[in-house]
Formats: C-alpha cells, structure tokens, sequence
C-alpha cells in the first residue's frame, strides 16, 4: 500500500514537471512572437531614409549612341537592388541599360507576416514577365545578373534560351550544412514561429563592406524559405539546359549558399566560367576581393 501511494506521488510529480516545462515553454513562444511582432511592426512603419530609395525598383538609361544592350539585376533572398550597389557606376561607364527590379515580398515593403504567399512558380512568371519585356524594348536577349536567390532565379529563366549572357554572385543552390535537416525543421517551426530576426543584416567579412551595406529587411520569413528552397530544386534541375555563356562567382568561405552544391551546378553548364573566391563571405559585392569580381564581370560583358 505505501509503495503504490509513492509511486503515485512520484507519477504525479513527474506529469506537474512535464506541464511546467509545457508551460513554460508555451509561454516564452507567446512572449518570443510578441517581441518579434512588435520589430516587425516598427520595420515596416519606419522610414529608412536615404536608404529607401533602394527599396523601389532601380532602372538607368544610357545615352542612345553608347547604349550596349540591357542588364538585368535581380537581388538576393531579404535584399534589395543595393546588393548591386557597388558594381553600377562600372556598368554605366560600359553603357549598359540597367534594370534592377524589386523581388517581390523580399523587403520591408511587405509586411513581413505577410510574406511566402508569392510561390516558385510566380516568381519564375515576374521574372519571365520582365525578360519579355525588355527583350521587346530593346529587340535583343538582355543580359542576367543575379544574386543568391536571385541567382537560383534566374537559371531557371537562363535554362529557357532567353537570355544573351548570364552571371551568377554566390547563387544559391541549398545552404552549406545540414541542408535538408534544416529546411524540414524549419517547415515545422514556422507553425509556432513564423518569423525569425535575423543576428545581423548579412554575411560580409570585410567590416568596411559590412557598414556600407544595407539589408532589405531584418526577418527571415520561415515559409518564404521554402518558396526559396523550391526555387534552389528547380534551378538544379535546369542548369544542364543553360547554353548561353555564364559567368559564376562564388566564395568557399561562404556561409549561406553551398560553395560545393555551386560546383556541381557550374559543371552542368557547357560555356560556364568559375571565379573563385577564399576570403568573402556570401554578400560578394561588398566583401573581399569585390574589386576582381567587378573586373571579371565587365570583362566577361565585353567579351563577344
């Protein structure tokens, strides 16, 4: 009889100790997705000042008699057109039409709760959207540049044989560790935790490239991940079918998008050349060795 009042006492001890835990827990989630609505909301509310601008779409026109064929620029996942920032008065020197358009839900424009309803599909459509019409405009395939997502991006389009030339900035094609893992814990941690601040506004190691940069929003949108996870599959998919000369940069130092899974895609593309980078991080525009990157990319361009 004493040994199975105990053993009750030690049952419901251990079920008081479970809920604690359950409870406590629920209750710093509340609180966590409390404190981070509240940035979200003063994100969204507040102007950045000068660096607000960047956050529309960006369009430069040459003069007629220098104009060399339009570029396209599309930024990264959580950017904007300042990703490029560093690299445009090299290509307006060129003559270059430059087009960088503002991905959609990936700034502080869109409310951030309200982002990764635009799926792979219509981001291929806008991108498609575009090429068009530029192609129209000008009578000619324009030029693609994109940036980490934007780099996933457009191989997709690249893949379609619309395009003259491609160059791709540390594309992303899966993160450098435990890829899968962590795209499946992700998908199930939205449910509870939809948003998640970001621990700085991006991956540079220069400390003089990172205070130039700006982000295009502080929050990781954990289900436009997944339209971005989305977008890497693709993209791998397509890449064999991409017959335009293409230009890769890319970092093996770089903490985002795998430098490995970028070898493998580059090898896929028959008229491809691979800059590598050692000392950048993933932001390459703003990092180490930013000065070679833009001359590989200008003499790429002038290349016929």
């Amino acid at each position: 009889m004493k040994n199975t009042k105990q053993n009750l006492v030690i049952q419901f001890m251990k079920k008081r100790k479970i809920m604690f835990i359950f409870l406590m827990t629920l209750s710093a989630l509340v609180i966590l997705n409390l404190f981070v609505f509240v940035m979200a909301l003063h994100e969204y509310r507040s102007s950045w000042g000068e660096q607000e601008k960047w956050l529309e779409k960006q369009e430069w026109h040459p003069s007629e008699e220098k104009s060399k064929g339009c570029i396209i620029l599309v930024h990264g996942y959580g950017g904007s057109p300042f990703d490029f920032a560093p690299l445009l008065s090299s290509l307006k020197k060129e003559g270059y039409h430059l087009v960088l358009p503002v991905t959609p839900e990936q700034t502080k424009k869109t409310w951030a709760y309200g982002r990764g309803k635009v799926s792979a599909e219509e981001y291929q459509a806008w991108l498609e959207r575009i090429v068009a019409e530029e192609t129209k405009v000008h009578g000619q395939k324009p030029i693609l540049m994109g940036f980490s997502m934007g780099g996933a991006l457009s191989t997709i389009i690249a893949a379609q044989g619309n395009i003259e030339k491609l160059v791709l900035l540390a594309p992303f094609y899966g993160l450098p560790h435990a890829d899968s893992f962590l795209t499946k814990t992700s998908h199930v941690l939205s449910f509870v935790l939809p948003l998640v601040p970001k621990i700085s506004k991006a991956k540079i190691n220069d400390p003089h490239g990172y205070k130039k940069y700006e982000t295009g929003t502080y929050f990781v949108c954990l289900s436009s991940f997944h339209r971005l996870q989305e977008l890497k599959k693709k993209a791998i998919l397509k890449a064999k079918d991409i017959s335009c000369p293409t230009l890769i940069v890319a970092s093996s130092g770089d903490q985002v998008a795998s430098y490995s899974a970028t070898e493998r895609v580059a090898k896929k593309i028959a008229k491809h050349k691979l800059v590598a980078l050692e000392k950048a991080n993933h932001v390459v525009l703003y990092d180490y060795g930013h000065e070679k990157i833009i001359e590989e990319i200008v003499s790429f361009l002038a290349k016929e």
